[in-house]
């Protein structure tokens, strides 16, 4: 844990106090991400493979199905994940799996000692989730959608055959140091990515107690993508759509609702991710959507 402490110490200096406040919003954002990035990438690296090369990608996602999950079983989901759930099961296009903790192991090998973790407290559903979705993808291919993505239009045909898919984080953004956000991923089978990114967060996890950032699966990722070439290059391949606008009517969703406010929120995206953290306000944006 001293190591995590020395990682805490740069991100307070680096990332807050050597980020002049005299700087517009945007600016200090783009310096705080720039010196999250390398302070994590630095401590990740440990986690990197001796190599990485790849052969023969396949050309798209030839796995027809969607995989979801609430860890609790659906019956037990709140009112607006089973909204959600509908939405996929509606415009997936796709047979759709909603697996839980009962279930996962049919489809995904999951190490004990992950298993472990999550059982006894010492590792978040949030990551245990992360590496459910990147071992279910690696060996199957297909599609992950969070429980709390609402599909509202069919998947676009360059993105669901894709080899590789995820949102990318605006620079600018409060998650741009991450890069990219995975609630929502294509992937072909056994995709060299998904490969090397799994195998490091198992790694991660057999040898550390805790997470050393929130986003630290993700920049796993970002870490190997910054250290080869050749996994730069299958990731810059990717199609590329932002991550803003997809979560537009999170932004609102305590607002009244608006067929109006609801249409510009859809405006060129086909899916918004939701909180359903959130107590959900009657007649507002969240409340009708669960009606819908």
């Amino acid at each position: 844990m001293t190591a995590h402490f020395a990682v805490k110490g740069r991100v307070l200096v680096e990332a807050h106090l050597l980020n002049s406040p005299f700087k517009d919003r945007t600016a200090r954002r783009l310096k705080r991400n720039e010196a999250l990035s390398a302070i994590y990438t630095d401590y990740l690296k440990a986690y990197l493979p001796e190599e990485f090369s790849f052969s023969g990608v396949p050309e798209g996602c030839s796995e027809e199905r969607m995989f979801s999950m609430w860890l609790q079983g659906e019956d037990k989901a709140p009112a607006l994940v089973k909204a959600c759930l509908s939405s996929l099961r509606k415009y997936a296009g796709c047979p759709v799996e909603v697996l839980d903790e009962g279930s996962i192991s049919n489809w995904a090998d999951i190490p004990g000692y992950v298993w472990d973790r999550y059982r006894q407290g010492k590792m978040r559903a949030a990551h245990f989730s992360d590496i459910c979705r990147v071992q279910l993808l690696r060996q199957h291919g297909g599609i992950w959608a969070d429980s709390t993505c609402l599909l509202h239009s069919a998947i676009p045909e360059d993105i669901a055959s894709a080899p590789l898919f995820m949102f990318r984080a605006e620079k600018d953004s409060r998650f741009g140091f991450t890069e990219f956000q995975n609630f929502f991923i294509v992937s072909a089978p056994s995709h060299p990515l998904l490969e090397a990114w799994a195998d490091m967060m198992l790694r991660y996890w057999k040898a550390e107690k805790a997470p050393v950032s929130y986003f630290v699966h993700q920049m796993l990722l970002c870490t190997l993508i910054k250290s080869f070439p050749d996994a730069g290059k299958l990731f810059d391949a990717m199609p590329s759509l932002p991550m803003g606008p997809v979560h537009r009517i999170q932004d609102v969703q305590d607002q009244p609702f608006s067929k109006e406010l609801l249409e510009q929120c859809r405006q060129g995206t086909f899916l918004q991710k939701l909180n359903y953290k959130k107590d959900i306000v009657p007649g507002s944006m969240a409340d009708n959507l669960i009606e819908l």
